[in-house]
């Protein structure tokens, strides 16, 4: 299970970088088992680490102005370079669907051609400076037509490209969204087996698959968080995302409900493993990708 990490909300809790780094070292030296660290840090509007000092990063749409992709790619690793200087591991970007009103500058373009190539120097920038990418939201919201935080919608299979090429560059990630795919099931895309059978049997995808967040209020009003969970994993997938406990800021009522929610979740799992729901297997399979990210890029 992993959460989104969020320099905004942890405001509430520290006034500088400096305090930042001092928590984010303390987490990596606290733990006795291995840590990842990651951060939907996409550029934009979503420069989620904003401290003074911190890069503020061009949202992707701007990239697809700048014609020298020379340019552009050492943009990129200056970006990865300065989250690998403060222990990152893992970035929940790039955003890998076309453009559209909803997603706005967080998609790099409307031209499918575009989008591959600047979601392939994203990869490559990242990945050879030391950060883990995840390629999103996998099969594409390009033809969504209302916000998937608010509305689960049923979309056509389409602009698969941009994902074959993350693929073909080893992404370390693809994050599943959450939106309903004809001829896919009836339910959320991380939730269905076909669907995600056909990222890793048909498209071969040996890396780590992870949910979109599954505690967004378009799918906890109308599915059990449990359930989410269970069905996931069941469909395939690796990792699922949760709200981190922290994104609530100082009200600690709620941050014990976010808390006590994970738990459930992960109590949910194991009686469904214990049960024979979810093999043991797949189980150890996903832990040892994990592992094999965390080892490829920890923090020092």
């Amino acid at each position: 299970i992993t959460g989104e990490f969020s320099g905004r909300i942890l405001k509430s809790d520290f006034n500088t970088l400096h305090d930042l780094d001092l928590y984010i070292r303390n987490l990596i030296n606290a733990n006795l088992k291995p840590i990842i660290i990651n951060v939907n840090q996409e550029g934009g509007r979503l420069n989620t680490i904003d401290y003074k000092g911190f890069g503020e990063y061009l949202s992707n749409y701007s990239l697809s102005i700048i014609k020298n992709k020379n340019l552009v790619l050492e943009y990129v690793e200056l970006f990865a370079k300065e989250l690998k200087a403060h222990n990152l591991t893992w970035n929940l970007s790039p955003v890998s669907d076309l453009y559209n009103k909803t997603l706005g500058t967080r998609s790099f373009s409307k031209d499918e051609n575009e989008v591959v190539q600047l979601v392939s120097l994203f990869i490559n920038g990242f990945q050879s400076n030391g950060i883990a990418t995840s390629a999103k939201h996998f099969p594409g919201l390009g033809n969504t037509i209302s916000d998937s935080h608010h509305n689960i919608q049923k979309i056509q299979l389409l602009n698969l490209k941009p994902f074959i090429k993350a693929i073909e560059d080893n992404v370390e990630v693809i994050m599943i969204g959450n939106v309903i795919v004809d001829g896919y099931g009836d339910n959320p895309a991380f939730m269905s087996k076909e669907l995600v059978s056909l990222l890793k049997d048909t498209l071969n995808f040996n890396g780590l698959v992870v949910t979109e967040n599954i505690s967004m209020p378009a799918l906890i009003e109308k599915y059990s968080i449990e359930n989410m969970a269970i069905e996931s994993i069941k469909s395939g997938v690796d990792l699922i995302m949760l709200e981190p406990d922290f994104s609530r800021g100082n009200n600690k009522d709620s941050q014990l409900e976010l808390i006590n929610r994970r738990n459930r979740v992960v109590e949910a799992i194991l009686k469904s493993v214990k049960d024979g729901i979810i093999n043991e297997e797949s189980i150890n399979i996903s832990a040892k990708k994990v592992y094999g990210m965390y080892k490829e890029y920890k923090s020092n």
